[in-house]
């Protein structure tokens, strides 16, 4: 019973590391991102432009 919940419990957390991309990126890295195939429709630029007002 031990060695089953232990394999429960690993599984649970691998599936969930495996997941996928979502949650909170750092604005420095969002040029990193394909925004155009997640639906957004302006440049990543607009969103955090270090080198201006984005």
């Amino acid at each position: 019973m031990k060695h089953i919940l232990t394999v429960i419990v690993l599984l649970t957390g691998l599936f969930i590391g495996l997941h996928g991309e979502e949650g909170m990126f750092p604005l420095s890295e969002i040029h990193k991102l394909d925004l155009k195939a997640r639906g957004f429709a302006i440049e990543p630029e607009q969103l955090y432009n270090p080198d201006g007002v984005a």
